[in-house]
Protein backbone atom coordinates (compact mmCIF):
# COMPACT_ATOMS: atom_id res chain seq x y z
CA UNK A 1 0.00 0.00 0.00
CA UNK A 2 1.13 3.60 -1.12
CA UNK A 3 2.06 5.51 2.33
CA UNK A 4 1.03 8.56 4.11
CA UNK A 5 -2.52 8.46 1.70
CA UNK A 6 -4.71 11.61 2.60
CA UNK A 7 -7.99 10.28 0.22
CA UNK A 8 -9.57 6.96 -0.77
CA UNK A 9 -11.80 6.86 -3.55
CA UNK A 10 -13.59 4.63 -4.97
CA UNK A 11 -15.84 4.01 -8.77
CA UNK A 12 -17.45 1.22 -10.10
CA UNK A 13 -14.96 -1.36 -9.52
CA UNK A 14 -11.56 0.64 -8.73
CA UNK A 15 -9.76 2.58 -6.44
CA UNK A 16 -7.78 5.84 -6.32
CA UNK A 17 -5.55 6.67 -3.52
CA UNK A 18 -4.13 10.43 -3.30
CA UNK A 19 -0.96 10.76 -1.15
CA UNK A 20 0.60 13.46 0.78
CA UNK A 21 3.07 14.06 -1.55
CA UNK A 22 0.64 14.07 -4.05
CA UNK A 23 1.26 10.98 -5.82
CA UNK A 24 -1.46 8.94 -7.21
CA UNK A 25 -2.10 5.20 -6.88
CA UNK A 26 -4.93 2.61 -8.73
CA UNK A 27 -6.29 -0.72 -8.70
CA UNK A 28 -9.28 -2.80 -9.49
CA UNK A 29 -10.83 -3.26 -12.88
CA UNK A 30 -8.85 -1.73 -15.72
CA UNK A 31 -11.11 -3.25 -18.94
CA UNK A 32 -11.58 0.38 -19.81
CA UNK A 33 -8.20 1.91 -19.00
CA UNK A 34 -9.96 3.76 -15.81
CA UNK A 35 -7.02 3.08 -14.07
CA UNK A 36 -4.67 5.80 -15.68
CA UNK A 37 -1.78 2.85 -15.63
CA UNK A 38 -0.95 2.51 -19.76
CA UNK A 39 -2.06 0.42 -22.72
CA UNK A 40 -5.73 -0.40 -22.58
CA UNK A 41 -6.43 -3.93 -22.90
CA UNK A 42 -2.64 -4.68 -21.26
CA UNK A 43 -3.91 -5.59 -17.90
CA UNK A 44 -7.97 -5.62 -17.08
CA UNK A 45 -7.49 -6.11 -13.30
CA UNK A 46 -5.03 -4.75 -11.16
CA UNK A 47 -4.91 -6.76 -7.66
CA UNK A 48 -2.63 -4.11 -6.18
CA UNK A 49 -1.97 -0.19 -5.94
CA UNK A 50 0.38 0.95 -8.54
CA UNK A 51 1.37 4.52 -9.51
CA UNK A 52 0.45 6.49 -12.27
CA UNK A 53 3.37 7.36 -14.17
CA UNK A 54 3.90 11.18 -13.78
CA UNK A 55 6.17 11.68 -16.67
CA UNK A 56 3.04 13.40 -18.26
CA UNK A 57 2.72 15.83 -15.40
CA UNK A 58 4.36 18.68 -14.51
CA UNK A 59 2.74 19.00 -10.86
CA UNK A 60 1.41 16.87 -8.15
CA UNK A 61 -1.80 15.57 -7.64
CA UNK A 62 -4.42 17.37 -5.82
CA UNK A 63 -7.80 16.10 -6.40
CA UNK A 64 -9.14 12.54 -8.01
CA UNK A 65 -12.60 11.26 -8.35
CA UNK A 66 -13.72 8.11 -10.12
CA UNK A 67 -16.92 6.91 -12.07
CA UNK A 68 -18.57 3.73 -13.34
CA UNK A 69 -15.46 3.07 -15.41
CA UNK A 70 -13.59 6.47 -15.73
CA UNK A 71 -11.08 8.24 -13.33
CA UNK A 72 -10.60 12.09 -13.24
CA UNK A 73 -7.09 14.23 -11.32
CA UNK A 74 -6.68 18.05 -10.84
CA UNK A 75 -3.30 18.75 -11.38
CA UNK A 76 -1.96 22.20 -10.94
CA UNK A 77 -4.64 23.68 -12.59
CA UNK A 78 -5.46 20.99 -15.24
CA UNK A 79 -8.03 17.93 -15.10
CA UNK A 80 -7.17 14.87 -16.88
CA UNK A 81 -9.17 12.34 -17.28
CA UNK A 82 -8.91 8.33 -18.41
CA UNK A 83 -11.00 5.62 -19.16
CA UNK A 84 -14.26 4.82 -20.84
CA UNK A 85 -15.74 7.77 -23.06
CA UNK A 86 -19.13 6.04 -24.22
CA UNK A 87 -20.98 8.87 -22.80
CA UNK A 88 -18.78 12.00 -23.56
CA UNK A 89 -17.22 11.22 -19.49
CA UNK A 90 -13.84 11.96 -20.50
CA UNK A 91 -14.51 15.09 -22.02
CA UNK A 92 -12.38 15.71 -25.04
CA UNK A 93 -12.76 14.20 -28.64
CA UNK A 94 -9.92 12.12 -30.65
CA UNK A 95 -7.37 12.72 -33.17
CA UNK A 96 -9.88 13.17 -35.70
CA UNK A 97 -12.22 15.22 -33.97
CA UNK A 98 -14.96 13.20 -32.84
CA UNK A 99 -15.96 12.03 -29.44
CA UNK A 100 -13.61 9.46 -28.10
CA UNK A 101 -15.64 6.47 -28.13
CA UNK A 102 -15.00 3.35 -26.57
CA UNK A 103 -17.52 0.55 -27.32
CA UNK A 104 -17.47 -3.10 -26.18
CA UNK A 105 -16.88 -3.82 -29.66
CA UNK A 106 -13.84 -1.23 -29.81
CA UNK A 107 -12.58 -2.79 -26.66
CA UNK A 108 -12.17 -6.28 -28.42
CA UNK A 109 -10.67 -4.57 -31.65
CA UNK A 110 -8.18 -2.76 -29.05
CA UNK A 111 -7.14 -5.78 -26.87
CA UNK A 112 -6.35 -8.05 -29.94
CA UNK A 113 -4.54 -5.25 -31.28
CA UNK A 114 -1.94 -5.19 -27.96
CA UNK A 115 -0.95 -8.32 -29.42
CA UNK A 116 0.26 -7.11 -32.32
CA UNK A 117 2.08 -4.12 -30.95
CA UNK A 118 4.07 -6.80 -29.08
CA UNK A 119 5.33 -7.81 -32.32
CA UNK A 120 6.98 -4.16 -33.06
CA UNK A 121 10.55 -3.42 -32.01
CA UNK A 122 9.90 -2.65 -28.21
CA UNK A 123 12.87 -0.64 -28.30
CA UNK A 124 11.35 2.42 -30.70
CA UNK A 125 7.90 2.09 -29.16
CA UNK A 126 10.11 2.84 -25.70
CA UNK A 127 11.77 6.08 -27.47
CA UNK A 128 8.39 7.15 -28.65
CA UNK A 129 5.95 6.30 -25.70
CA UNK A 130 6.37 9.96 -24.06
CA UNK A 131 4.97 11.69 -27.07
CA UNK A 132 1.10 11.47 -27.84
CA UNK A 133 0.30 7.75 -29.40
CA UNK A 134 -3.17 6.62 -30.53
CA UNK A 135 -4.94 3.83 -32.60
CA UNK A 136 -6.96 4.81 -35.65
CA UNK A 137 -9.82 3.22 -37.30
CA UNK A 138 -10.33 2.49 -40.89
CA UNK A 139 -11.78 0.16 -44.03
CA UNK A 140 -9.53 -0.84 -46.52
CA UNK A 141 -11.47 0.31 -50.24
CA UNK A 142 -9.36 -1.90 -51.88
CA UNK A 143 -11.23 -5.07 -50.14
CA UNK A 144 -14.85 -6.11 -52.19
CA UNK A 145 -16.77 -6.66 -49.20
CA UNK A 146 -19.61 -7.61 -50.83
CA UNK A 147 -17.66 -10.74 -51.72
CA UNK A 148 -17.44 -11.30 -47.90
CA UNK A 149 -18.74 -12.08 -44.41
CA UNK A 150 -17.86 -9.50 -42.86
CA UNK A 151 -16.37 -5.74 -43.99
CA UNK A 152 -12.37 -5.82 -42.67
CA UNK A 153 -10.92 -2.88 -40.73
CA UNK A 154 -7.62 -1.64 -39.78
CA UNK A 155 -6.18 -0.63 -36.61
CA UNK A 156 -3.07 1.95 -37.34
CA UNK A 157 -0.46 2.53 -33.95
CA UNK A 158 0.95 6.18 -34.96
CA UNK A 159 3.85 7.99 -33.34
CA UNK A 160 4.41 11.36 -34.14
CA UNK A 161 2.09 10.90 -37.26
CA UNK A 162 3.71 8.03 -38.45
CA UNK A 163 2.22 4.42 -38.72
CA UNK A 164 4.20 2.03 -36.37
CA UNK A 165 1.86 -1.00 -37.01
CA UNK A 166 -1.28 -2.42 -38.56
CA UNK A 167 -3.77 -4.67 -37.25
CA UNK A 168 -7.03 -6.39 -39.29
CA UNK A 169 -9.73 -6.98 -37.43
CA UNK A 170 -13.60 -8.20 -38.58
CA UNK A 171 -15.07 -7.28 -35.24
CA UNK A 172 -17.06 -4.32 -36.20
CA UNK A 173 -16.08 -0.90 -35.46
CA UNK A 174 -16.66 2.57 -36.20
CA UNK A 175 -14.69 4.24 -39.27
CA UNK A 176 -12.39 7.30 -38.33
CA UNK A 177 -12.86 6.21 -34.45
CA UNK A 178 -9.69 6.87 -32.47
CA UNK A 179 -8.50 6.29 -29.02
CA UNK A 180 -5.20 7.43 -26.69
CA UNK A 181 -3.46 4.45 -25.92
CA UNK A 182 -0.08 4.57 -23.95
CA UNK A 183 -0.94 8.39 -22.73
CA UNK A 184 -3.36 6.73 -20.83
CA UNK A 185 -4.37 10.49 -18.63
CA UNK A 186 -5.56 12.95 -21.14
CA UNK A 187 -5.83 16.25 -20.32
CA UNK A 188 -9.36 17.84 -20.87
CA UNK A 189 -9.58 21.18 -22.52
CA UNK A 190 -11.65 23.57 -20.41
CA UNK A 191 -13.74 26.70 -21.27
CA UNK A 192 -12.30 29.89 -21.33
CA UNK A 193 -12.34 32.28 -18.43
CA UNK A 194 -12.80 29.52 -15.40
CA UNK A 195 -11.16 30.10 -12.28
CA UNK A 196 -9.28 27.78 -10.57
CA UNK A 197 -9.87 24.19 -10.21
CA UNK A 198 -10.73 23.45 -6.54
CA UNK A 199 -12.90 19.94 -6.63
CA UNK A 200 -13.98 17.51 -9.12
CA UNK A 201 -16.52 14.42 -8.85
CA UNK A 202 -17.60 11.74 -10.97
CA UNK A 203 -21.09 9.85 -11.43
CA UNK A 204 -21.40 6.67 -13.23
CA UNK A 205 -20.90 8.40 -16.70
CA UNK A 206 -20.65 12.34 -16.16
CA UNK A 207 -18.24 14.41 -14.32
CA UNK A 208 -18.06 17.76 -13.15
CA UNK A 209 -15.56 20.47 -11.12
CA UNK A 210 -15.97 23.21 -9.51
CA UNK A 211 -14.03 26.72 -9.77
CA UNK A 212 -12.87 29.13 -7.06
CA UNK A 213 -14.92 31.66 -8.80
CA UNK A 214 -17.88 29.84 -8.18
CA UNK A 215 -18.33 28.35 -11.41
CA UNK A 216 -19.80 24.64 -11.54
CA UNK A 217 -18.47 22.99 -15.21
CA UNK A 218 -20.16 19.64 -16.52
CA UNK A 219 -19.89 16.93 -18.94
CA UNK A 220 -20.83 13.62 -19.90
CA UNK A 221 -24.05 11.89 -20.35
CA UNK A 222 -27.26 13.76 -19.13
CA UNK A 223 -30.04 11.31 -19.46
CA UNK A 224 -31.45 12.38 -16.41
CA UNK A 225 -30.89 15.53 -16.86
CA UNK A 226 -28.04 15.46 -13.81
CA UNK A 227 -26.02 18.22 -16.09
CA UNK A 228 -28.64 20.80 -15.50
CA UNK A 229 -29.52 20.66 -19.01
CA UNK A 230 -32.87 19.83 -20.74
CA UNK A 231 -32.09 16.04 -21.86
CA UNK A 232 -34.66 16.19 -24.63
CA UNK A 233 -32.23 18.78 -26.16
CA UNK A 234 -28.80 17.60 -24.88
CA UNK A 235 -28.81 14.08 -23.78
CA UNK A 236 -24.67 13.90 -23.94
CA UNK A 237 -22.03 16.70 -23.68
CA UNK A 238 -18.93 16.09 -24.67
CA UNK A 239 -17.01 18.65 -24.38
CA UNK A 240 -17.26 20.44 -21.03
CA UNK A 241 -19.24 23.90 -20.29
CA UNK A 242 -19.86 26.40 -17.60
CA UNK A 243 -23.14 25.61 -16.04
CA UNK A 244 -24.97 29.60 -16.23
CA UNK A 245 -24.91 31.46 -12.83
CA UNK A 246 -28.91 31.61 -13.42
CA UNK A 247 -29.63 28.19 -12.52
CA UNK A 248 -28.11 28.83 -8.89
CA UNK A 249 -29.66 32.07 -8.57
CA UNK A 250 -26.42 33.16 -9.28
CA UNK A 251 -25.08 31.86 -5.63
CA UNK A 252 -21.26 30.63 -5.84
CA UNK A 253 -21.28 26.88 -5.91
CA UNK A 254 -17.92 25.55 -3.28
CA UNK A 255 -18.68 22.10 -3.41
CA UNK A 256 -20.30 19.64 -5.88
CA UNK A 257 -21.92 15.86 -5.17
CA UNK A 258 -22.43 13.54 -7.48
CA UNK A 259 -24.39 9.88 -6.95
CA UNK A 260 -25.32 7.76 -9.98
CA UNK A 261 -27.04 9.97 -12.35
CA UNK A 262 -27.91 12.83 -9.79
CA UNK A 263 -26.52 15.42 -8.18
CA UNK A 264 -26.08 18.13 -5.33
CA UNK A 265 -24.40 21.46 -5.21
CA UNK A 266 -23.52 23.24 -1.85
CA UNK A 267 -23.09 27.32 -2.20
CA UNK A 268 -21.07 29.81 -0.40
CA UNK A 269 -23.90 30.81 1.39
CA UNK A 270 -24.32 27.61 2.46
CA UNK A 271 -27.57 26.62 0.41
CA UNK A 272 -28.02 23.27 -1.05
CA UNK A 273 -28.97 22.35 -4.64
CA UNK A 274 -29.98 18.93 -6.20
CA UNK A 275 -31.18 17.57 -9.69
CA UNK A 276 -31.03 14.89 -11.64
CA UNK A 277 -32.79 11.13 -11.68
CA UNK A 278 -35.58 11.96 -8.97
CA UNK A 279 -37.03 7.95 -9.10
CA UNK A 280 -36.26 6.63 -5.73
CA UNK A 281 -36.19 10.30 -3.88
CA UNK A 282 -32.89 11.05 -3.93
CA UNK A 283 -33.82 14.68 -4.96
CA UNK A 284 -34.93 15.41 -1.22
CA UNK A 285 -38.38 16.52 -2.39
CA UNK A 286 -42.01 14.85 -0.84
CA UNK A 287 -44.37 12.85 -3.42
CA UNK A 288 -44.49 9.64 -5.82
CA UNK A 289 -42.13 9.27 -8.32
CA UNK A 290 -42.05 7.18 -11.57
CA UNK A 291 -39.70 5.24 -13.72
CA UNK A 292 -38.96 8.38 -15.74
CA UNK A 293 -39.03 10.85 -12.72
CA UNK A 294 -36.35 13.54 -12.95
CA UNK A 295 -35.83 17.28 -12.59
CA UNK A 296 -32.97 18.88 -14.68
CA UNK A 297 -33.68 22.41 -13.04
CA UNK A 298 -31.51 22.55 -10.06
CA UNK A 299 -34.23 22.98 -6.93
CA UNK A 300 -33.09 24.00 -3.33
CA UNK A 301 -33.32 21.94 -0.60
CA UNK A 302 -34.90 22.30 2.86
CA UNK A 303 -31.33 22.39 4.45
CA UNK A 304 -28.50 25.02 4.97
CA UNK A 305 -25.46 24.85 6.10
CA UNK A 306 -24.25 21.29 6.03
CA UNK A 307 -21.13 20.35 7.77
CA UNK A 308 -21.00 17.31 5.10
CA UNK A 309 -23.00 15.60 2.25
CA UNK A 310 -22.10 12.32 0.70
CA UNK A 311 -23.63 10.45 -1.97
CA UNK A 312 -24.49 6.66 -3.06
CA UNK A 313 -25.42 5.39 -6.36
CA UNK A 314 -29.41 6.54 -5.56
CA UNK A 315 -29.30 7.90 -1.87
CA UNK A 316 -27.30 10.46 0.04
CA UNK A 317 -26.51 11.21 3.67
CA UNK A 318 -25.97 14.36 5.57
CA UNK A 319 -24.60 16.24 8.67
CA UNK A 320 -26.58 19.15 9.95
CA UNK A 321 -25.56 22.61 11.07
CA UNK A 322 -26.52 20.53 14.62
CA UNK A 323 -24.98 17.46 14.32
CA UNK A 324 -27.63 15.77 12.93
CA UNK A 325 -27.65 12.66 10.75
CA UNK A 326 -29.96 12.87 7.62
CA UNK A 327 -30.86 10.65 5.22
CA UNK A 328 -33.16 10.23 1.86
CA UNK A 329 -33.20 8.40 -1.65
CA UNK A 330 -33.21 4.74 -2.29
CA UNK A 331 -33.85 2.23 0.49
CA UNK A 332 -34.07 -1.05 -0.65
CA UNK A 333 -31.41 -2.10 1.12
CA UNK A 334 -32.01 -0.22 4.16
CA UNK A 335 -28.73 2.22 3.36
CA UNK A 336 -30.71 5.25 4.22
CA UNK A 337 -30.88 3.63 8.40
CA UNK A 338 -34.70 4.15 8.90
CA UNK A 339 -35.48 0.63 10.25
CA UNK A 340 -37.08 -0.39 7.13
CA UNK A 341 -36.61 -0.72 3.33
CA UNK A 342 -38.71 1.79 1.97
CA UNK A 343 -37.53 5.01 -0.13
CA UNK A 344 -37.21 8.18 1.35
CA UNK A 345 -38.34 11.56 -0.33
CA UNK A 346 -37.19 13.98 2.17
CA UNK A 347 -34.22 14.20 4.51
CA UNK A 348 -35.31 12.23 7.11
CA UNK A 349 -33.09 12.54 10.64
CA UNK A 350 -31.55 9.14 11.96
CA UNK A 351 -33.32 8.63 14.95
CA UNK A 352 -30.95 5.53 16.42
CA UNK A 353 -27.71 8.20 16.69
CA UNK A 354 -30.03 10.87 18.93
CA UNK A 355 -27.42 10.54 21.06
CA UNK A 356 -24.29 10.05 20.03
CA UNK A 357 -22.23 12.85 17.58
CA UNK A 358 -21.68 11.66 13.92
CA UNK A 359 -18.16 12.50 12.83
CA UNK A 360 -17.81 11.38 9.33
CA UNK A 361 -20.12 9.41 7.04
CA UNK A 362 -19.83 7.24 3.68
CA UNK A 363 -22.16 5.63 1.26
CA UNK A 364 -21.31 2.90 -1.23
CA UNK A 365 -24.00 2.23 -3.97
CA UNK A 366 -26.35 0.34 -1.45
CA UNK A 367 -25.05 0.90 2.30
CA UNK A 368 -23.78 3.36 4.16
CA UNK A 369 -21.28 4.02 7.32
CA UNK A 370 -21.19 6.40 9.74
CA UNK A 371 -18.41 7.26 12.33
CA UNK A 372 -20.08 8.18 16.07
CA UNK A 373 -18.64 9.68 19.44
CA UNK A 374 -20.94 9.43 22.64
Amino acid sequence: MPDNVTDIIGGGGHTLFLTANGRCYSCGWNSKGQLGLGLVGQQNEVTVPKPISEQYFSESFIKVAAGWDHSMTITGNDVYTCGSGRKGQLGYCGPDGKPVSKSDNFMKAMEQFTGAIAMVERSKVADEIKDVNFISIFSDSSIDSSIMEQELFYLQYIVNSTPIARFMTSIQVERGDSISVFKAMQKVPLPDCCGRIIQVAAGANHSALVTDTGQLIVWGDNKHGQLAMDPDLKPVQHEPVILPEHLFEKEKIVQVYSGWTHMLALTETGLVYTWGRAKYGQLGTAGASDENSSRWQPHLLAITNPKRIVCGAEHNMLISDGDELLTWGWNEHGMCGSGDTVDIFEPQKIQSFTHWKVTAIGCGSGHSFACVTS
